[in-house]
């Protein structure tokens, strides 16, 4: 998406992606191995896709106020 802008935002993009999986990985494999009931393990599971989803907007989204504000701020408000 951003390659096309600047290669080394495009390996930044990487790096912000691997570090959110990593941290939202772990906090799921932590409350996955707790003793929780199942409906609770349940909602961090769906925190954690959640979480996962969240990144992805964000960055559309900054990538869209950078390359088109008009379309960024209209994707802002989705």
């Amino acid at each position: 998406m951003r390659r096309s802008i600047d290669q080394d935002l495009d390996k930044a993009l990487a790096e912000d992606f691997d570090n959110h999986l990593k941290n939202v990985m772990y906090e799921l494999t932590d409350n996955l191995k707790s003793l929780n009931p199942v409906h609770v393990k349940n909602s961090h599971i769906l925190k954690a896709k959640l979480h996962l989803n969240d990144i992805c907007y964000v960055k559309a989204k900054e990538h869209l106020l950078e390359t088109n504000e008009d379309v960024g701020k209209i994707f802002d408000k989705l």
